[in-house]
């Protein structure tokens, strides 16, 4: 087993903790099968009867390992793990923040500081990440045109955002020593995070969503709601594919049913 940890450690480059996670599933399953004659749905058997889909996933990541690296040095010439996938754990529905909530949270009494608030507020109005709120400039803001500031998003890949003009006067009303606001970045995202987990605690939204990222949330099905479409909300959150928003908007079932009616109501007129 030291050549097989040296090629999981040394040449794949995986922790020690991930090496005897692997090394142990190998273990146990060359005590129940010998690996030079085993087949595939014997192995499909064994993983479908371990409980939990981290343990199924992570026995079959160290077989994946185990049988490429007997390949790899001569001992076998075919791998019978080549038509087995990984169990997919099913995603959970969110609930984002809605607009009737986020009314109700955005009171300046809900929040221990008034730059607190600013920072919340203009997270939800733009859909800025927190690392792009933190790293935002005073001269982005100050020279913002009709409410579009532009900024940088991950990869380095510049976009515009937009905020109206009081959501504008609040972020320059709290410039210190030429930067937004007195957070670091982990700070910003420990403190909205806070707020998150407190207003769902109170019972304030009923969201599911309860990091900082639920705010992204909550703006990307706000304005999918409001009408925009789905490469519109795709740019304006700095995606490159659609297939992403996609996860960023959720659309509540008695809003589906709405829509649905208004269609109907529109093809019963003359």
């Amino acid at each position: 087993m030291n050549q097989l940890r040296n090629y999981i450690t040394k040449v794949k480059g995986y922790s020690e903790r991930t090496a005897d996670a692997y090394i142990t599933a190998i273990e146990l399953f060359i005590k129940k099968f010998d690996y030079k004659t085993v087949n595939g749905k014997e192995i499909s058997t064994y993983l479908y009867c371990i409980n939990g889909i981290y343990m199924r996933n992570t026995t079959l990541a160290a077989l994946n390992f185990f049988f490429k690296f007997k390949i790899r040095t001569g001992e076998l010439k075919i791998n019978p793990m080549t038509n087995i996938s990984y169990s997919k754990k099913a995603r959970k529905p969110v609930i984002p923040i809605n607009e009737e909530e986020m009314a109700v949270i955005l009171e300046r009494a809900n929040f221990n500081s008034e730059q607190d608030y600013i920072f919340f507020e203009t997270l939800y109005l733009s859909g800025m990440r927190i690392s792009e709120l933190s790293n935002l400039r005073p001269m982005d803001v100050k020279n913002s045109k009709d409410g579009a500031i532009k900024i940088t998003g991950k990869g380095d890949k510049q976009r515009f955002i937009y905020l109206p003009e009081y959501a504008i006067k609040n972020l320059l009303s709290i410039i210190h020593d030429n930067k937004i606001g007195t957070y670091s970045y982990n700070t910003l995202r420990q403190k909205m995070s806070y707020y998150m987990k407190d207003f769902k605690k109170c019972k304030l939204t009923n969201t599911t969503k309860t990091s900082a990222h639920g705010l992204r949330t909550a703006y990307a099905t706000h304005i999918y709601k409001s009408g925009a479409n789905i490469l519109t909300v795709s740019k304006l959150l700095g995606h490159s594919n659609c297939q992403t928003t996609q996860i960023y908007t959720h659309i509540d079932i008695d809003f589906l049913k709405k829509q649905h009616q208004i269609l109907q109501n529109s093809h019963l007129k003359p």
